[in-house]
């Protein structure tokens, strides 16, 4: 069943006290949900330059903890995994956690139980802090009216806000610092079998990138491990540089020729100490001859 727009005048949420199903409806999980997002990326020359991502839930699956998550499928069909539930009575989002930074092997994401303004640290703040608050949003084709809940990091060396929305979950955020940040916009959603808007050609196999681009890593900030993806066109000699704040070398992670498509590099920074990072992409493609990329990442131990 698909129906062209999003959906109007989704019934106001009485915020005075805890409605339980309402609550979890602003994160929606089905295996077979979909998701696809508009990102607008603001870049430090202010130029900007638009891109598609999509999401995809893809199974279920018990963890090594004893817990059971749906497996998500960020970028479809060319990216990483990563495992998320919701615990439903206390209606916190917790993420799965290989490295055991919080505890029990997850992280917790999002506090749906929420009901008016207040501040939130998580087990994830970094010396930064979270506000939650209840708000209406509009969409990314224009509608106006449904419920959300937006969530504020102010970090440290990152700033980001995130929107959920009743029925469709992730809608609207912004990630990013003084320098550059993206701007991300809900375009299309299939939720519990329901498709709403019109997907780009992410599912396609065949589709190929018709730019040079590197991505933010993730996750960001990040304790040992985090995951580097870039696209290319062409194939060529990609080398991909780590460097500290003052420009020193810390480690070339991956140099290689690769085709033309999507690619994901895993860096692990067990070595390295907590602090703020570059990571730049370098080309010898005929289309970009020397084109450097350079992006921030944050380390916390």
């Amino acid at each position: 069943m698909k129906i062209s727009i999003f959906l109007l005048g989704v019934a106001s949420i009485a915020f005075c006290q805890i409605d339980t199903v309402a609550r979890l409806s602003f994160f929606p999980m089905h295996i077979g949900d979909k998701w696809q997002y508009e990102i607008i990326e603001t870049h430090r020359d202010d130029t900007l330059s638009t891109r598609y991502e999509a999401e995809e839930i893809v199974n279920d699956t018990l963890m090594p903890n004893g817990r059971r998550y749906f497996v998500f499928q960020h970028d479809v069909p060319y990216g990483y995994y990563y495992y998320l539930r919701i615990d439903t009575s206390s209606m916190i989002v917790y993420s799965y956690d290989e490295y055991d930074n919080c505890g029990g092997y997850e992280m917790d994401l999002f506090d749906l139980s929420i009901i008016d303004s207040v501040g939130w640290d998580n087990c994830r703040s970094g010396g930064g802090h979270y506000w939650i608050s209840t708000t209406t949003v509009e969409d990314s084709v224009g509608k106006t009216g449904y419920s959300a809940i937006q969530t504020i990091y102010y970090g440290s060396s990152n700033d980001f806000n995130r929107t959920l929305a009743s029925g469709f979950g992730y809608t609207y955020g912004v990630f990013g610092d003084l320098g550059y940040h993206d701007n991300f916009s809900l375009i299309a959603a299939n939720i519990d079998g329901i498709e709403y808007g019109d997907f780009v050609g992410v599912y396609d196999d065949s589709y190929l990138p018709h730019q040079i681009f590197l991505h933010q890593n993730h996750p960001n900030p990040f304790n040992t491990t985090t995951s580097i993806k870039f696209s290319i066109p062409e194939a060529g000699l990609i080398t991909l540089t780590i460097y500290d704040l003052m420009g020193r070398e810390v480690e070339v992670i991956f140099k290689k020729e690769v085709n033309a498509g999507f690619h994901i590099v895993r860096w692990n920074a067990y070595k390295v100490s907590s602090g703020i990072y570059f990571y730049q992409l370098n080309t010898s493609n005929s289309f970009k001859a020397g084109r450097k990329l350079v992006k921030k990442m944050t380390i916390i131990k």
